[in-house]
């Protein structure tokens, strides 16, 4: 496949699906050397890393990253809101990912029990 049969399948892609093409400008995200895994992807973490790594569409993703405001702890985002262009200008740092946005909001609460 040549670069202007691959620029034509993109082009004709909805506009939700471009938005997670590989991205051209770099990673959007960053991984922290201690991640914090929700179980119910604990036995797929590899492989969700290498396709949120490589840009790849992931159905049901929530990263947990440190607060961008001085004012909380910890941001839960899902997984297609950080593939829009502006992370990819300002790129986070994910410290956890979960399944569900019940089990992230578990993992943070695990999290903040281990700091008190």
């Amino acid at each position: 496949m040549n670069i202007a049969s691959s620029l034509h399948v993109l082009m004709e892609m909805p506009r939700w699906l471009r938005l997670f093409a590989a991205d051209e400008e770099g990673d959007c995200l960053e991984f922290a050397d201690k991640l914090y895994i929700g179980p119910s992807i604990r036995n797929r973490k590899d492989r969700i890393v290498s396709r949120v790594k490589q840009g790849k569409m992931i159905l049901s993703l929530y990263c947990i990253t440190k607060a961008k405001n001085s004012i909380d702890l910890y941001d839960i985002y899902n997984y297609h809101e950080l593939r829009q262009s502006y992370y990819q200008k300002h790129p986070v740092t994910v410290i956890g990912l979960a399944g569900s946005k019940e089990e992230a909001i578990g993992i943070v609460a695990h999290m903040i029990q281990k700091l008190i």
